[in-house]
């Protein structure tokens, strides 16, 4: 159908209208080449075709152009943007991913820097579940994520692609690993519940430094 309606237009077709015409008044033959077998479209099937790639174009590069807020921006985070002081635990010496860490924790909620660079967040990690809804989504949205607690394996594989490690350590549960991000990486992983969908996620640049 796209490829009709380039013809038309380099025929010297310039609106929907003028496409169908052009299609309508060709002979037997040329439909054929065309691929038409019979019957050519309605007139209302091209802007519909043509709108709906456009839509689609325009999802794509919205969804692509979201995902990954930049390192520098990432790293001024701070959990206290979100949750309230008094709600927050100092970490001190926490050890993860073979670094020693401080930052803060809201429970399960931790926002890390290094040791070796405590001005810089290098690693947020966000528990959906024990959050109020609106301050998750407001974290997710910081971090420019196209997610939402909830959403199943489908949905985010839908987002993301293909997951670059599946890690199982509990039964009712999985954690998909995604890289996303062009010029500013970052490595995701989304732990989704069987039941209760998209409920943890972590998130930090690549690489991290030492």
């Amino acid at each position: 159908m796209l490829a009709v309606a380039v013809c038309a237009v380099m025929a010297g077709a310039n609106t929907f209208a003028a496409i169908g015409d052009w299609v309508d008044d060709l002979d037997a033959p040329a439909w054929g080449r065309l691929g038409f077998t019979g019957r050519v479209p309605l007139l209302t099937t091209f802007p519909v075709s043509c709108c709906t790639v456009a839509s689609l174009d325009r999802l794509k590069e919205r969804r692509v152009g979201a995902v990954g807020i930049s390192h520098d921006a990432f790293g001024r985070l701070r959990l206290a943007h979100f949750v309230a002081a008094e709600h927050l635990e100092q970490l001190r010496g926490w050890e993860y991913l073979e670094r020693c860490w401080v930052g803060e924790a809201s429970g399960f909620t931790e926002w890390l820097r290094l040791e070796s660079a405590p001005e810089v967040t290098r690693s947020v990690a966000i528990d959906l579940v024990s959050l109020p809804e609106s301050t998750a989504q407001s974290m997710i949205d910081a971090l420019r994520l196209p997610l939402r607690a909830g959403l199943d394996q489908q949905e985010i594989t839908g987002i993301f692609g293909g997951p670059t490690d599946t890690e199982r350590f509990v039964q009712d549960r999985v954690t998909l690993v995604f890289r996303i991000g062009a010029a500013d990486s970052y490595e995701l992983s989304c732990t989704v519940h069987e039941d209760q969908g998209l409920i943890y996620l972590t998130m930090h640049p690549t690489p991290l430094p030492d």
